[in-house]
């Protein structure tokens, strides 16, 4: 696991200097941003605020690496500049929320685009200047205050800040990344959704197939969501092929967010009932090689189950329910990180879906460092 290790990290840097020396643009004298994508199969156009936010928690996380001092510095200069970009006058923030996205319906991308620029404004202090430092925490503070969960707060809802309203979202994976990164942030105060969404989540509002595979639907008893189940119970008796694919593509996507809360809290309850054992136990040499295989558009060019699975495996190889032997899951690696990894550019790039969005993602294989 050591060398595979010293290799992510060593294409990490790789990759990072290559985003900074030919992604990023500057914008004034100290702010920087990376350029958005678009949603990757979903064809959303979206600002540069997600893709940035991504790209300062790799900054972030290879700073937790043994860097030359030269290279320490080099990072922490466009970690503030991207800091910087997010929380001093930025142009997409309005009302205590990022417009994300052009969408008329959904600009901020559900809670999951907020969980995004919590898990990039939560970094640690040492990391930023103190410009940074005051500016992040203005701006926490606001999404802070902002943020509406319902009554039992068991579920967030998404604020438009377009249109200033208030609307649930029910997709599953968006309430898990949005409570995963506010346990992760020091900063934002509304801690106890966490608990309360693993509460609800043991309760229900968290399912599993016969498999252990994830339904992507976030099951809560309000009365649009009992709509919208019933919606998806249509879906999954005529087009169970395409919800079955979906499903697949977001289970590592999923686990991933877990794995961030299980390193904070791995004694809750949760993560010993029944349904969470089974979704770990899904993961197998088998399932990821058929979402290799089977080229899956959402588990192998956006949610990249090469970037997910070593901080899953890493995290919950001690439960021994994920059935993938240390040796299946080097080899596996080896061979997709190569698949991805542009040896001409010294980047991972080697993906034509959404290629900007691509390489802000790579930010999840350096959770391991």
């Amino acid at each position: 696991m050591e060398c595979l290790k010293s290799k992510i990290i060593h294409m990490l840097v790789e990759h990072a200097d290559y985003v900074i020396n030919n992604v990023l643009v500057q914008s004034g004298e100290s702010k920087t941003f990376f350029p958005g994508g678009h949603n990757g199969p979903y064809l959303h156009p979206e600002t540069p605020i997600r893709n940035t936010s991504h790209f300062v928690v790799l900054l972030s996380n290879l700073l937790k690496a043994d860097l030359e001092s030269n290279k320490a510095t080099h990072f922490k200069k466009y970690l503030n500049q991207l800091i910087r970009y997010l929380v001093d006058s930025n142009p997409y923030f309005k009302k205590g929320q990022f417009i994300q996205r052009g969408l008329a319906n959904d600009t901020c991308n559900g809670v999951i685009g907020e969980a995004w620029v919590i898990e990039a404004l939560s970094i640690e202090n040492g990391y930023l200047d103190v410009d940074n430092q005051v500016g992040r925490a203005t701006i926490l503070e606001a999404m802070s205050a902002r943020a509406g969960f319902d009554s039992s707060y068991h579920f967030a809802y998404r604020f438009d800040c377009q249109k200033g309203k208030l609307t649930p979202d029910f997709t599953f994976n968006h309430q898990l990344w949005l409570a995963a990164c506010i346990e992760d942030s020091q900063l934002h105060s509304k801690a106890d959704f966490v608990n309360s969404f693993l509460s609800g989540a043991l309760n229900g509002a968290f399912q599993v197939r016969d498999t252990g595979l994830i339904n992507h639907l976030y099951h809560g008893n309000t009365l649009k969501n009992n709509i919208n189940k019933l919606a998806y119970k249509r879906a999954e008796l005529t087009r169970s092929k395409k919800v079955n694919y979906k499903e697949r593509g977001y289970h590592l996507f999923n686990l991933f967010a877990f794995s961030k809360i299980y390193k904070k809290q791995p004694s809750n309850v949760f993560f010993s009932s029944d349904n969470f054992c089974k979704s770990l136990k899904y993961v197998s040499l088998d399932v990821l090689e058929e979402l290799s295989n089977e080229n899956n558009i959402y588990g192998s060019h956006y949610n990249v189950s090469a970037f997910e699975i070593p901080f899953i495996y890493q995290t919950f190889s001690e439960l021994d329910l994920i059935d993938l032997s240390q040796a299946e899951f080097e080899i596996y690696m080896h061979r997709e990180l190569d698949k991805y990894w542009n040896a001409e550019q010294n980047c991972f790039c080697n993906n034509k879906v959404d290629l900007m969005t691509f390489m802000a993602r790579v930010y999840e294989l350096s959770y391991i460092v």
